[in-house]
């Protein structure tokens, strides 16, 4: 096995010619929230769809606020699936996510500590956000979904624009 890295003969050898190593993958998406100028009215009382899941995976959503994120009132915001809104990321007040933040569970903070984020093996149920109590009138998150296959077919892309979830 010429080219490899050293060590990395010896683990296919482990795993088998065939098999090798699930490592963990990342999808992206951004979202941007703003005032529908049609109707006067932003994103309000919605579910969204993030990333689209194929298979068995494990995996964990970690957002970064890259503009202030404001609303027009006492908006919240969780994560999760369309079976359980909030079974990643806690309700978390929008007007908490200011630029530079990260949110990993029910907080946001400049710095984040891996550990505490939450992962969930999810089968063919597709990840997104839940928007609840106001209007959204500004700001961007960049999603990040961090998973790993456990089924043969596991796989996580980023969904479409403005797909419900």
């Amino acid at each position: 096995m010429t080219g490899n890295a050293p060590g990395s003969e010896r683990i296919v050898r482990v795993c088998g010619e065939d098999k090798g190593i699930q490592l963990m993958q990342v999808a992206h998406q951004e979202i941007t929230f703003a005032v529908d100028a049609g109707a006067g009215t932003g994103d309000s009382a919605i579910d969204k769809e993030l990333f689209t899941v194929t298979g068995t995976v494990l995996c964990a959503i970690l957002g970064i606020c890259t503009t202030d994120l404001t609303s027009g009132g006492a908006a919240t915001i969780e994560l999760g699936t369309s079976e359980d809104t909030s079974i990643l990321a806690a309700s978390l007040g929008f007007d908490s996510l200011d630029d530079g933040f990260a949110w990993v569970t029910g907080d946001a903070d400049t710095e984040v500590d891996f550990a505490t984020m939450v992962w969930a093996i999810v089968d063919d149920v597709d990840l997104g956000y839940n928007i609840d109590a106001a209007d959204m009138s500004d700001g961007v998150i960049d999603f990040y979904c961090f998973w790993v296959p456990i089924s043969d077919n596991g796989d996580v892309v980023a969904a479409g624009s403005d797909v419900a979830l």
